[in-house]
């Protein structure tokens, strides 16, 4: 996928990649239409005063690349950019009591039947 961040409409021009990119004031959203469909797609966001823009195409290679200003700022494999890190998170383990003493399995029927417990389960 090429994407050309000097299209993507801004409504601050000073932004830089990084902000663009993580920017939430940006209110963006894309949509990946096929190229015959372009026309027919513009002209429903035209109808539904949405502002819509061009910013890039899908390729045949397997790297998504985007640019800024004449130069490549981005060049990874899009799964990169999709899946995010993975953590590799320890289980605290089991708990096998609740704060007011009742046993974990049983605390939820419990908490409706102690006096004073649900508050503090």
């Amino acid at each position: 996928m090429f994407v050309d961040m000097d299209a993507i409409p801004l409504r601050d021009p000073n932004l830089t990649p990084a902000e663009i990119l993580m920017s939430e004031s940006q209110e963006r959203m894309m949509a990946v239409v096929r190229p015959e469909r372009v026309d027919a797609f513009m002209a429903i966001c035209r109808k539904w005063d949405v502002e819509a823009t061009v910013i890039g195409e899908v390729t045949a290679d397997d790297t998504l690349t985007m640019t800024w200003r004449g130069g490549t700022v981005v060049k990874i494999p899009p799964r990169t950019a999709a899946d995010g890190p993975v953590y590799q998170r320890r289980s605290p383990g089991r708990r096998t009591s609740t704060r007011c003493g009742l046993p974990a399995r049983k605390a939820w029927p419990g908490r409706r039947t102690a006096p004073g417990c649900a508050r503090r389960c």
